[in-house]
């Protein structure tokens, strides 16, 4: 009886060995990558990943075709992964929405055949993005339309599409996207003036800039003495508060008010407190200044002799900045200004010796985001510091909020009445032209900046109902106008992962279909002959492994037995064989049922047949049993 067990788990063995394995799910597939992401650190999300595979040298052997349209990546659930071959010695790109601590995740790479496969496909921008060269086809005036596929980083502040000057689609990193044609002309700093109060008064002058003209923006500073909690400053009517900081344990409060001058405003107007206070103001003339001034505010009116105002991003790309410090101090003053800014005469109050100022700089500047730097004071003073930004006037803006990271297709369209942002189909938002339109520069077109958006399937752009710029990726330095009027496109390529604790690297590269190889001769190729060519047999005798499919513990394993090099089907069918030959066998020793032991083993089975793709090889050991035990004895008790 040992004897005959032996030989019994001996041609299981081999039988594992040697059963066949067809691990593709998708038609038409030749050649399949099994490929590892690792992540050593804190759950990553939304992570480009690179891994190393020769395209020129996929396509010389014929595994890919020129047009690529043979290729797709899916994860282990079956889903498309969006992707990028290599370009030029590059390393291929992947998209990973998100992965575990401290744990790794599998995807396949598919290639060859004659089916197209439909792979998501995609280009995966550098940090430079993609540029277009001016042309006379691609000034868009007040009729276009500008369509936009891939995923959308909205954690990200960035251009998605942009004609400096011109017009933007752009991310503004808190989940908002935003499209706006900008006028013809940059803000610039006009003229300054600066107030000095010497008394505590709840009535206060400031002096206006001067050459103020109807159209112009004009903004205040204010920087009172804070003794007492909740003073409110009130402007004449028309004017608006940008922000109002009360510090009261730094003794100094922080204002700032802007208003488009209609003309009314004169030199000076008069500003009421609700209690007496001492006052020092600043005022700004900003030329072709429009839309609502924003800020950023740093609140810890903490006392030092560096002044630091915060990083602030604007909704618009090109601004006037103010780098601001209210601050107090009778001894001490701010003699040092951020890199880059330039100073203007300071606004006082008190008296002998005044104690509540204002200091700020001015520059203009394409970016969205500006960290100033700090001031430098002669001594320890308290302080609030403010950055504010100042954007174009004329500039029309239409806002989609709450817009999560994920696939979108973004359009935006211009029908000589309206400016109407869409995401995914749904109108979000729509703003009266008004007469304006895009204005006619020189500048380039730049898309895809600064990665807010990791990967694109497409870009497009009509201008009067016709196409006139259409780009996605292909294998080239240089990405075609598929519309035919010339504008093609220069990309950078993103090369390395975005998360420097997730990486992946190509487990193996091999046959994906059942397939027999006829050599022939020296001279032939070698026939593949794939499943379409081989006779029909019965499914459920093929396996088509995917024990990923067991409930709880099937992922886990096949992780850690690609993590260790282990080919999964040496673990799994001599489990599942070996398994249901061992139940019919001990199921026998205790019972001495033939048939309901033997029945117990096919359940065994038919189970992991049907969940993790086992096939039923495994009848062919328990029937051997079975007929052995029945061979063995003269008279079975069934």
């Amino acid at each position: 009886m040992k004897r005959f067990y032996g030989l019994i788990i001996t041609g299981l063995v081999l039988l594992t060995v040697s059963a066949p394995v067809i691990a593709s799910t998708v038609t038409g597939a030749l050649y399949k990558a099994a490929i590892t992401a690792t992540n050593t650190s804190y759950t990553a999300q939304n992570v480009s990943v690179p891994f190393t595979l020769s395209t020129q040298g996929l396509l010389d052997g014929a595994y890919i075709n020129s047009n690529f349209t043979n290729v797709a990546m899916q994860n282990a659930a079956g889903e498309d992964v969006a992707f990028m071959p290599g370009q030029d010695g590059d390393p291929w790109m992947f998209f990973i929405p998100q992965i575990g601590q401290n744990s790794a995740a599998n995807y396949n790479l598919y290639t060859g055949g004659t089916t197209a496969m439909g792979g998501a496909i995609a280009y995966f921008p550098g940090a430079g993005g993609m540029t277009v060269p001016d042309d006379a086809s691609l000034e868009l005036g007040d009729d276009f339309e500008i369509e936009v596929s891939g995923y959308v980083d909205t954690s990200v502040a960035g251009d998605i599409v942009a004609k400096d000057s011109a017009f933007t689609l752009a991310s503004d990193g808190a989940g908002s996207v935003t499209a706006s044609i900008t006028s013809a002309s940059s803000p610039t700093k006009g003229t300054t003036t600066n107030s000095y109060n010497p008394d505590s008064l709840s009535t206060h002058s400031i002096t206006m800039p001067s050459g103020v003209e109807s159209g112009d923006m004009l903004i205040v500073l204010v920087t009172v003495n804070y003794s007492v909690a909740g003073i409110t400053l009130t402007f004449p009517a028309g004017w608006n508060q940008i922000y109002a900081e009360n510090v009261g344990g730094a003794n100094v409060s922080g204002y700032a008010y802007y208003k488009v001058s209609d003309g009314s405003e004169g030199a000076s107007i008069s500003v009421n407190a609700s209690t007496s206070c001492l006052l020092g103001s600043q005022a700004y003339r900003i030329d072709n200044g429009g839309g609502i001034p924003t800020a950023t505010i740093s609140t810890t009116g903490s006392p030092g002799t560096s002044p630091n105002p915060p990083s602030h991003t604007a909704g618009t790309n090109d601004n006037v900045w103010l780098a601001v410090t209210h601050y107090q101090n009778p001894s001490y003053n701010v003699t040092g200004y951020p890199s880059g800014y330039t100073s203007i005469s300071q606004g006082l109050g008190g008296s002998p010796a005044a104690s509540i100022k204002v200091a700020s700089g001015y520059k203009t500047s394409t970016n969205y985001t500006e960290d100033p730097g700090a001031f430098s004071a002669t001594g320890s003073i308290n302080f609030v510091t403010t950055t504010i930004a100042i954007g174009p006037s004329s500039t029309i803006i239409t806002t989609s909020s709450s817009v999560s990271s994920g696939e979108h297709i973004l359009k935006v369209t211009a029908d000589t009445t309206n400016l109407k942002l869409y995401v995914d189909g749904v109108e979000e938002d729509s703003t009266a032209l008004a007469g304006a339109s895009v204005p006619d520069n020189a500048n380039d077109w730049v898309m895809f900046a600064n990665n807010v958006m990791p990967y694109v399937y497409y870009v497009k752009i009509t201008v009067g109902g016709t196409l006139v710029g259409h780009w996605y990726w292909e294998y080239d330095t240089t990405f075609t106008d598929q519309s035919g009027n010339g504008n093609d496109a220069t990309p950078t390529f993103r090369t390395t992962t975005t998360d420097a604790d997730v990486t992946a690297v190509i487990k193996s590269y091999g046959a994906a279909n059942q397939s027999v190889f006829d050599s022939g001769s020296e001279d032939a190729a070698p026939d593949i002959v794939s499943d379409d060519d081989i006779p029909a047999v019965f499914s459920m005798f093929y396996v088509d492994l995917h024990a990923e499919d067991l409930p709880g513990i099937g992922t886990a394993i096949n992780d850690y037995l690609d993590n260790q090099s282990i080919p999964q089907e040496i673990v799994w069918l001599p489990f599942v064989y070996l398994g249901g030959a061992v139940i019919t066998m001990i199921g026998y020793r205790y019972t001495r049922k033939l048939m309901p032991s033997a029945f117990a083993g096919i359940i065994w089975n038919v189970f992991f047949g049907v969940v993790i793709g086992s096939g039923l090889w495994g009848l062919v050991p328990i029937g051997v049993v079975t007929l052995g035990e029945m061979a063995n004895r003269k008279k079975v008790s069934i």
